[in-house]
């Protein structure tokens, strides 16, 4: 999954989305933009967190 479809499935901008999940948001929209490529394990710990969090607000 990429980090664009992860904040997608919250529907929250990229300021509240990094404002949520302690990123800074220069670093995100350079993922988003694809200009830098975060780690894998950094996407598949933040989708995880996602869905959980979308779980618990349920």
């Amino acid at each position: 999954m990429t980090i664009w479809r992860i904040r997608a499935l919250t529907g929250l901008s990229q300021v509240k989305f990094c404002e949520k999940y302690h990123i800074p948001l220069n670093t995100f929209a350079r993922w988003e933009q694809g200009k830098r490529e975060p780690p894998d394990y950094l996407v598949e710990l933040l989708e995880f967190k996602v869905r959980k969090d979308m779980e618990e607000s349920q």
